[in-house]
């Protein structure tokens, strides 16, 4: 059975660390490198519900996109989320490997299955940042009004449950994307020539911003701009090692809820 550096050493293959921004916590976070592996549970986040699926699975290792450890911890006791969970990976003997703005910026990471899932061509990135290239631009096969756009997104990316958006009256053709939280590319959206911006966690003075510059932008949740990166992990694991057990978690679902 491989290990868990076995694992670690192969996404970090396909992602390397050295895409990671300065600010970033991404690696093998909690854990022994040298435990053996024969379950792995995938998941956008390390919540106490996957924690818990992970325990009650018997799963050796979770791989995460957002760090299980983001911030300095000051203290793991029980009286905070952070540090439950934290516990309750080294009480069980789990290992964590979070891999965040090195999936990002990668070929073939969340910009790129984001802009593949939307089914954008001659796809390009929208920036360079401190360690790689930071969000992307392309081209729809067929131009689209904005709500047949968001209708098109809808049926593009699972889960999806609702977004904001601003209308800016253009129709939607070549078309910028940013997994995540990624408005301040909102300038390099417009420079590229874009006409639509779909991204998550938009400011209020950011879609005031977009109307101005006459730009489509669209805020489809993040969760829902980065669960795209969740099967690229299952599968780079699975693939390299075949007798490993790999599942995407059922407890990967957004906090977020929407009421309409």
């Amino acid at each position: 059975m491989p290990t868990v550096r076995d694992i670690f050493t192969k996404l970090c293959g396909e992602m390397p660390l050295s895409g990671c921004e300065s600010w970033d916590n991404s690696g093998l976070l909690v854990g022994s490198a040298d435990n053996e592996v024969k379950k792995v549970l995938v998941s956008l986040d390390v919540t106490l519900p996957v924690v818990s699926e992970a325990e009650r699975g018997r799963y050796e290792l979770v791989v995460s996109h957002h760090p299980v450890i983001f911030r300095p911890v000051p203290s793991v006791t029980d009286e905070t989320p952070t540090g439950l969970i934290l516990q309750k990976l080294i009480k069980n003997d789990i290992s964590v490997i979070s891999m965040h703005t090195n999936a990002d910026v990668a070929c073939g990471g969340v910009n790129d299955l984001l802009a593949e899932a939307l089914g954008l061509k001659d796809v390009g990135s929208l920036r360079g940042g401190e360690a790689g290239e930071l969000g992307r631009f392309g081209e729809l096969c067929e131009q689209m009004t904005l709500h047949g756009f968001l209708e098109h997104v809808r049926a593009s990316l699972s889960p999806f449950a609702g977004a904001r958006f601003v209308d800016a009256g253009r129709p939607v053709k070549r078309v910028a994307v940013g997994g995540g939280a990624c408005g301040e590319l909102l300038y390099n959206a417009k420079k590229t020539g874009c006409d639509t911006f779909l991204t998550s966690d938009i400011k209020y003075s950011s879609m005031l911003e977009a109307e101005a510059l006459g730009l489509n932008l669209i805020d489809a949740g993040h969760f829902e701009t980065e669960n795209v990166v969740c099967p690229r992990f299952a599968g780079i694991i699975r693939g390299a090692f075949h007798g490993v057990e790999v599942k995407i978690a059922d407890g990967n679902v957004s906090p977020v809820e929407y009421f309409m």
